[in-house]
């Protein structure tokens, strides 16, 4: 998590809105869904590698395309 979203700084005006807040803190967080399964099938995880790895390379290119091109606009 970032720091500048937990360091933040606010101003509670009045006593409607420290309840609010007050409310808020006390009130239970909703429930976040993961989006994401298990991997068990070797040739699935092969398939993840190889694509994040495809994905790094042109990541990769484009930086150096990006170096190679510094000054010349």
């Amino acid at each position: 998590m970032a720091t500048s979203s937990i360091f933040k700084t606010f101003v509670i005006k009045g006593k409607e809105e420290v309840e609010a807040f007050v409310n808020l803190l006390d009130s239970e967080p909703e429930p976040i869904e993961p989006n994401a399964r298990l991997l068990t099938d070797p040739k699935e995880i092969e398939t993840l590698f190889i694509r994040l790895k495809k994905g790094v390379e042109r990541l990769e290119a484009e930086e150096r395309l990006k170096e190679a091109n510094y000054g010349q606009e």
